[in-house]
């Protein structure tokens, strides 16, 4: 795709760039797409997301990486107790599922540490389980269930204290 190409495509969208693909998109042969993309962003044209955790969090701190500078480095924190509570309930009323108990959505964010991520993983994990047994409802014995699961990581809220 050619620089013009690539504007006419690109123009106010945002991208996400997730740390598998930086090899072949920004290392060796990559590195002419690089500065594209750098003339992109600067340009306002497109932005990116560089999303990942540990490895591509060391190449943009890497003064010698094609990444180094790239993007601005935001730390995704937890949060607060009702914009938790929300994530983990808006969603799923969108979808016309209910929760039995209107306090598991707290418990649903007390349990993840408040991290979006977590509560989306376990989110995610519930719906799967619904859907599995043909139910709109969530109950506190499916929260276990999918909790007892381990397939997200969760965590006690004390921990963070």
């Amino acid at each position: 795709m050619q620089l013009r190409e690539l504007r006419a495509y690109a123009k106010h969208r945002t991208f996400t760039i997730a740390h598998k693909f930086i090899d072949p998109t920004f290392e060796g042969v990559g590195k002419n797409r690089t500065t594209s993309k750098r003339s992109l962003q600067a340009d306002g044209v497109c932005s990116f997301i560089l999303a990942d955790y540990w490895y591509l969090y060391l190449r943009i701190l890497d003064q010698g990486s094609p990444v180094h500078n790239f993007a601005t480095v935001r730390e995704l924190r937890p949060l607060d107790a009702e914009s938790g509570r929300i994530l983990a309930s808006e969603p799923m009323a969108r979808l016309g599922i209910t929760y039995a108990d209107p306090t598991l959505p707290t418990n649903i964010v007390q349990h993840t540490g408040r991290y979006p991520s977590l509560i989306q993983c376990l989110c995610d994990q519930l719906l799967k389980q619904l859907e599995r047994d043909r139910t709109l409802v969530i109950t506190p014995a499916y929260l276990a269930q999918v909790e007892q699961a381990r397939r997200c990581i969760i965590i006690s809220s004390s921990s963070f204290t």
